[in-house]
């Protein structure tokens, strides 16, 4: 008979690696519903100085906002699938968020004040690992109270974090009709290595590395 908490592994890992591919979509409407409007005032309307400033606040209310999107639909799957209610799931992953916000945000503003274009591959290869990180701390925090080793988590989602910049800032350039196909065809390749990474990793831990007794059950 299968206890309360066994798993299935080939279900927790799809279900894990669409919740990224969700979570990407939603995080990235709220992200331009939040960025847009500040990009319309910097070019049409406000001085440049002040256009930096609400520029980054954008940045790290839209990285806040982001992570907050991406927990609520993580927490779903930790809830169905690996049975943990994962009750502060959420306001860790929106603690890392913020940290998370403020240095990519910080990053981006000396590149603007250095007069320097910031939108090269090394700005991937640093923004998205140390975002990442920040998270990935925070929810650690979380995840030690239910499991042991879960400083696994944070090298999981640093280097899969390298691995999706790697692969983003390495899209081939295509026609006009085709950029746009291979843009999202690498756009899902990198989200899809950094999901499975994380699925794989949560999955030995909530298997090999538990802390008995100190799992409790989401009841729906």
């Amino acid at each position: 008979m299968m206890n309360n908490f066994e798993i299935d592994a080939f279900q927790f890992h799809q279900a894990w690696v669409m919740a990224s591919v969700r979570g990407l979509v939603s995080a990235g409407l709220v992200a331009l519903v939040i960025v847009l409007p500040m990009r319309f005032l910097e070019f049409n309307i406000i001085s440049p100085d002040v256009a930096t400033m609400l520029y980054t606040l954008a940045t790290l209310i839209a990285g806040a906002a982001s992570g907050a999107v991406f927990a609520l639909i993580q927490r779903k799957v930790l809830r169905s699938k690996l049975y943990w209610a994962s009750e502060q799931w959420l306001t860790y992953t929106v603690m890392g968020s913020i940290p998370g916000g403020i240095l990519v945000a910080l990053y981006l503003w000396l590149g603007l004040a250095r007069m320097e274009h910031i939108y090269d591959d090394n700005a991937y290869y640093f923004a998205i690992p140390l975002y990442l990180l920040c998270v990935s701390i925070a929810q650690s925090m979380t995840l030690h109270k239910v499991v042991y080793q879960a400083w696994l988590w944070v090298i999981a989602n640093v280097s899969s974090g390298i691995v999706c910049a790697a692969i983003y800032v390495n899209i081939p350039q295509g026609t006009v009709i085709t950029e746009r196909y291979i843009v999202g065809l690498f756009s899902l390749m990198a989200l899809f290595s950094l999901g499975l990474s994380q699925s794989l990793v949560l999955y030995f831990l909530f298997t090999h590395h538990i802390r008995h007794g100190k799992r409790k059950k989401h009841k729906y």
